[in-house]
């Protein structure tokens, strides 16, 4: 796998995505990261954001389960990320309820 990515990320992330690297690849472009095939399966990619919060938002709208590999502060930014989704969720639940 290269070790460089297009741009100037200043956080980068290794995934393990649960996905073929061909699907992937149909999706990602490589501006935005490095796929690596694992198997028929899996592939890793690297990739990179500004910021950890938009990395977070990156990965979580892939469209594929993955599992972070590096680094393990992309975790917490992550959870916070859910929880505000949720929030946001519950909340429109609760508006549609009240109708």
């Amino acid at each position: 796998m290269a070790n460089t990515l297009s741009g100037t990320a200043g956080h980068r992330a290794l995934l393990l995505l649960h996905a073929p690297a061909e699907q992937v690849t149909d999706r990602i472009p490589a501006t935005l990261g490095v796929i690596e095939p694992i198997d028929d399966h899996t592939c890793r990619l690297l990739t990179g954001a500004d910021s950890l919060e938009y990395l977070a938002y990156r990965v979580a709208v892939l469209g594929y389960d993955f599992d972070i590999l590096d680094p393990p502060e992309l975790g917490d930014h992550l959870r916070t990320l859910g929880e505000r989704v949720l929030r946001a969720a519950h909340t429109a639940e609760r508006a549609g309820d009240a109708k």
